[in-house]
């Protein structure tokens, strides 16, 4: 029994052991094979998507396919547009979080770091929670300042965006187009934070003594790349991972996936972190149980994959470098006293 989940039905997809105890890589290849998925790359449609005509260039696949592409190949457009802004003001403001009033406020209250660093003094407990929730308002703030510009302007991109989203397989998103782009956002928060929030926790866990800065630091970086490898699932398998991360699983602001999901593998020179076959095993007969019910075929992975970065690669790896920094800057000093 996996700590914080609710037991699965009895009659679930039976999962290879091959299938969940190589990691997170092959776990996702297999559960992409079993779906029979289709990749698409986005980054050649995001120009199309720009223009708002990319859908009237995709053949070959169904309607609810062609909707999903076309959406997420927005959504990178729209973050090519909007991380640049975001970058520069993170870049002058070292060490701060910008706090939006709420979701749809259009100015900032800085957050100076001494502020934060009190705040972490007087609830050490809090882990990176803080830090998480400032950087989730710091993303809304961008995102709903660029996308309601857009619109305003009757930028292409947005207004077939907001139609896309009138469709019932989005109305979680209330017909929101930056709603749909800040939710990507949050669910790269919650990631990349409870990912580097856990290394402690699972290093006591299998270890019994504290990881040493050089090792937080290495497990931070494979981090890293479980993080991007998360970013490839096809959309019915990261809701699913996505599924753990929110809801009532929230320790702290930090989901039991994380903390009681990963474990370290490898020898001292190889150390690195990945999921234990039993959290990946409960998430693939999650998955499987839902083919056909409503799930698109085609994977395009999160359009944050093929938004470049300023210094980084992409976005993702990007925004993983800055919480990384953050965190070792106000979080690491706490727990070394």
């Amino acid at each position: 029994m996996i700590e914080g989940y609710t037991p699965l039905p009895e009659k679930m997809p039976d999962i290879p052991e091959e299938a969940v105890s190589k990691g997170l890589v092959a776990f996702l290849k297999y559960l992409h094979a079993e779906g029979n998925l289709r990749p698409v790359g986005l980054r050649k449609h995001i120009a199309s998507a720009g223009n708002g005509t990319l859908h009237n260039e995709l053949t070959g696949f169904s309607d609810k396919d062609s909707r999903v592409i076309e959406a997420n190949a927005i959504g990178a457009h729209l973050i090519t547009q909007i991380w640049p802004k975001m970058h520069v003001w993170m870049q002058a403001n070292p060490g701060q979080v910008g706090q939006a009033v709420d979701m749809h406020a259009s100015t900032l209250a800085d957050v100076p770091e001494t502020t934060l660093a009190q705040r972490f003094l007087v609830n050490p407990n809090a882990g990176f929670g803080d830090l998480r929730k400032y950087a989730i308002d710091t993303c809304q703030h961008f995102v709903n300042k660029e996308v309601s510009g857009a619109l305003d302007r009757g930028d292409p991109a947005a207004s077939r965006l907001r139609s896309i989203m009138l469709d019932p397989f989005y109305k979680s998103y209330q017909n929101d187009p930056a709603m749909f782009v800040v939710s990507g956002f949050v669910t790269a928060n919650d990631t990349i934070w409870g990912i580097l929030n856990s290394i402690h926790h699972v290093y006591r866990k299998q270890y019994g003594e504290e990881p040493t800065r050089e090792m937080y630091h290495k497990l931070a970086l494979s981090g890293k790349d479980l993080a991007l490898t998360i970013a490839t699932a096809q959309l019915g398998v990261f809701s699913v991972f996505r599924g753990h991360v929110e809801g009532d699983d929230y320790n702290r602001y930090i989901s039991r996936l994380f903390l009681n999901g990963l474990a370290i593998v490898g020898d001292k020179d190889t150390s690195r972190l990945d999921f234990t076959p039993d959290v990946l095993r409960a998430i693939g007969k999650e998955y499987l149980s839902k083919i056909g019910d409503y799930q698109p075929v085609a994977r395009t992975g999160c359009p944050a994959l093929v938004a470049p970065g300023i210094e980084g690669p992409n976005v993702i790896s990007e925004y993983f470098d800055w919480a990384q920094e953050l965190g070792e800057k106000y979080y690491l000093p706490m727990l070394e006293k």
